[in-house]
């Protein structure tokens, strides 16, 4: 009986620690971001960034890493066996 007390104990112990580090991790979070997420509530929509604001060079390299993928994964496939 004592030992069920104790295991009670333990797990609301644990509860309530998960239960304080996830309020302590959304706070820590939301609490920088708070006039951002006010004024998306109250209505004041933020400017989506156009694709002229993307720097060119990024834009290049990703196309470079695309191409390399394709590369790669051409270069990956067995050759086909001819039948005999």
């Amino acid at each position: 009986m004592a030992a069920q007390h104790i295991l009670y104990g333990i797990s609301i112990g644990l509860f309530v620690c998960a239960a304080a580090i996830s309020i302590g991790v959304i706070t820590a979070t939301v609490a920088p971001q708070w006039r951002r997420i006010a004024e998306l509530l109250s209505g004041q929509a933020e400017p989506l960034p156009h694709a002229a604001s993307i720097p060119v060079r990024a834009a290049v390299l990703s196309r470079r890493s695309l191409q390399g993928c394709a590369l790669a994964a051409r270069r990956r496939r067995p050759a086909p066996m001819e039948a005999s």
